[in-house]
């Protein structure tokens, strides 16, 4: 979640990690986020971070 230093400390380590392996595998590997954010606005904040697909805000 947007609002959680230890996620947003991992988030763009294992961003890095997926581009790099996703090139090795040729894009074979899948992340999906499921948001615990608390509005529309900060998952969208957070998820611009992200080179996965997510499950859309509800």
């Amino acid at each position: 979640a947007h609002w959680c230093p230890p996620c947003r400390n991992f988030t763009p380590k294992l961003a890095k990690i997926f581009k790099e392996l996703n090139k090795e595998v040729k894009d074979k590997l899948d992340i999906v986020f499921i948001s615990w954010d608390e509005d529309q606005a900060a998952f969208d904040e957070y998820f611009k971070e992200m080179p996965w697909k997510a499950v859309p805000f509800s």
